[in-house]
């Protein structure tokens, strides 16, 4: 089980940096920190992006912003803090 979801991991953080230039720059059990050198420049992009997001890691609306337009405005920073509860 520890190597699919260390896959599933690697393989969105892939994506996202070969798009938004995203570096992880903090891990523990259940938070992820990363730096974002190429955030969303459209509401679409971010919108998008948040859906992504949110697909990754659901608890960063449901146990925290609330919506994902509020998701789109924080992932459009350079920096973006993901948990998991």
């Amino acid at each position: 089980m520890w190597t699919s979801v260390t896959t599933d991991h690697a393989t969105v953080l892939r994506r996202w940096n070969g798009r938004w230039d995203v570096e992880v720059v903090g891990l523990s059990l259940d938070v992820l920190t990363v730096r974002v050198g190429r955030p969303p420049a459209t509401v679409e992009d971010a919108l998008a992006l948040a859906a992504e997001v949110y697909l990754y890691c659901a608890d960063a609306v449901d146990q925290g912003l609330g919506t994902l337009d509020a998701l789109a405005g924080t992932i459009s920073l350079p920096a973006w803090r993901l948990w998991w509860d």
